[in-house]
């Protein structure tokens, strides 16, 4: 295997949980004492909320137009307003979004791999389907662990969502800034979706990618597997019992 130089990493359960994102509208609708506050079946059933399953080559439902760009993210926020019957200046943008993300928590011991892999000087990426969300969580570690990206591919800005070769060649070409005698065959995805490290070894059979899920595995396997590989990480063992 080809030493790893730069990483692409993805957001939804590689970087942060969101596990509780119906709890968390149903909290905003209490918030703002709403008329309606829906239940977990009708937020799942309603076309702008649910998670339809789609095709990847012709997203069908909400979430599916959203990530490619073809809905604008302020749609899900004027349509929610409908649902719960209330009006924009009783819940303004500006304070909707920020709740709305709050369900959004760094999953535990990820934070530090990143930072110490920042701070050997390696190209991170963060490679997300997703809209406005995904950019709040390249916000957060940006301004809550001092990560610098050398890019942040969100599918709503490219129009294509991941596994299409566009995603991954926009995400090589960001790290590459940083690294500019970067081989694709020096890049690693992390992501917890198999078909999708399976579509990155396609583009480059001699890049590396690894599926991981930080809400069933432990960030410590991700540390392990890093280490092993030679990226400039703390083993387990140094990393658990350095001072504090």
């Amino acid at each position: 295997m080809r030493p790893i130089r730069a990483l692409l990493l993805d957001a939804g359960n590689v970087l942060v949980a969101d596990n509780n994102r119906l709890a968390v509208l149903q909290n905003i609708a209490t918030l703002v004492q709403a008329p309606v506050i829906p239940s977990r079946t009708q937020l799942l059933n309603y076309e702008v909320l649910g998670r339809i399953t789609f095709d990847l080559k012709t997203p069908k439902g909400y979430y599916g137009q959203v990530d490619i760009g073809e809905i604008d993210s302020g749609c899900f926020y004027t349509r929610f307003l409908k649902l719960i019957e209330v009006e924009e200046y009783d819940l303004p943008p500006q304070r909707f979004w920020p709740l709305y993300c709050s369900g959004l928590q760094p999953i535990p011991g990820v934070p530090a791999i990143l930072i110490e892999l920042a701070e050997a000087g390696m190209p991170l990426v963060m490679v997300s389907n997703g809209d406005s969300r995904s950019r709040y969580v390249a916000d957060l570690f940006s301004l809550r662990y001092g990560i610098r990206w050398a890019g942040v591919v969100i599918s709503c800005g490219l129009g294509v969502r991941k596994p299409h070769p566009r995603f991954f060649q926009v995400a090589y070409e960001d790290a590459r800034q940083r690294l500019e005698d970067l081989s694709p065959d020096n890049v690693m995805l992390i992501d917890d979706v198999q078909e999708y490290c399976d579509a990155f070894i396609r583009c480059w059979p001699n890049a590396s990618a690894y599926c991981f899920n930080g809400t069933q595995q432990s960030s410590e396997d991700l540390r392990s597997h890093l280490h092993r590989l030679g990226l400039p990480i703390k083993a387990l063992g140094e990393f658990l019992h350095a001072p504090l």
